[in-house]
């Protein structure tokens, strides 16, 4: 309990400016102070994971404003823009970059922490033999985004033809994914995702 206390003033100070913004935040961690100093710790543990959850979302919110207003020529569809700051989840993000006359080309970008997909990324890119194999079985690579190693993926639809790029870069216990559809360059693709201020993200994550 004490340990979740400390991490809350911690995580409060450290995101102060954000913070500022909601006037809950500091309201929960007063509340969580008295109930921890007056012995009622089931409620000072409850407001401390409610003002986790809020945090999340406060940091959800400022990567949106981080990620970039278009990619590859395309427009973010802000509208459909998807984020959940909790306790449970952490923080996931998506946007999708798509313009209405062209429905089939598109570019989707999302943050989630704890991903599913970390270890297995992880596992690839700090295997050279298994990343080898792998490169010449289905066309992974390692690849660089902002300083930071990457999985990248081609796939090839056989009956379209239309190519698609799946780009995986760890980070701490969070994964950025970038996932393009009828991007042809590779090169493009990389220098796309580049735009992506990951090194700030990073900070606000971690």
């Amino acid at each position: 309990m004490k340990k979740l206390l400390i991490s809350c003033f911690l995580l409060f100070f450290i995101l102060h400016s954000a913070v500022a913004q909601d006037p809950d935040i500091e309201g929960n961690l007063a509340t969580a102070k008295s109930a921890y100093n007056s012995g009622n710790y089931e409620e000072a543990r409850f407001t401390l994971q409610q003002t986790l959850s809020d945090l999340n979302q406060i940091i959800g919110e400022e990567i949106q404003k981080l990620l970039p207003d278009e990619m590859g020529g395309l427009p973010a569809y802000q509208e459909a823009d998807e984020m959940i700051g909790n306790t449970g989840m952490g923080i996931v993000v998506n946007r999708t970059y798509q313009n209405p006359d062209q429905p089939d080309k598109s570019v989707e970008v999302s943050i989630v922490d704890h991903s599913p997909m970390i270890a297995m990324v992880n596992t690839f890119l700090s295997s050279p033999m298994l990343s080898g194999m792998m490169m010449a079985s289905s066309g992974q690579k390692a690849v660089k985004i902002k300083g930071y190693k990457g999985m990248l993926e081609k796939n090839v639809d056989e009956d379209s033809h239309i190519i698609s790029y799946t780009i995986n870069v760890p980070f701490g216990d969070s994964l950025l994914t970038i996932e393009t559809n009828s991007f042809d360059s590779e090169k493009e693709v990389i220098a796309m995702s580049n735009t992506i201020p990951l090194d700030q993200i990073v900070k606000l994550v971690q």
